[in-house]
């Protein structure tokens, strides 16, 4: 099952389920690949806040995460006072709630 995980929290190891790109599209890792401490320290500073690795996660605990992140959308846009009006600023409010998500895992 796929997992979508922010950079920082990568470790040695994990699998790539798809393949990282630029945001021109070209492939900077492909999938299927075993990331080491290097590629995880070329993935910041390439800049890329997340990537999505192989998970051994049950479906259901993904559906709970997914529910969990809509909830923490919802209330950072609540706090911003602002609705995402493109792409980059719903991948933002995405990463936002990815980030209040880790600070008040329960």
């Amino acid at each position: 099952m796929p997992k979508v995980v922010i950079t920082n929290d990568l470790e040695p190891g994990m699998l790539l389920h798809s393949p990282v790109s630029n945001n021109f599209g070209q492939i900077l890792i492909g999938a299927n690949f075993e990331l080491s401490q290097k590629h995880i320290f070329m993935l910041k500073t390439w800049n890329i806040q997340t990537v999505t690795i192989q998970s051994e996660d049950t479906e259901e605990e993904l559906l709970i995460n997914n529910v969990q992140l809509e909830e923490f959308k919802v209330k950072l846009i609540e706090i911003l006072g602002w609705k995402p009006r493109n792409k980059n600023e719903e991948d933002l409010i995405e990463l936002g709630a990815i980030a209040l998500s880790h600070k008040y895992k329960y």
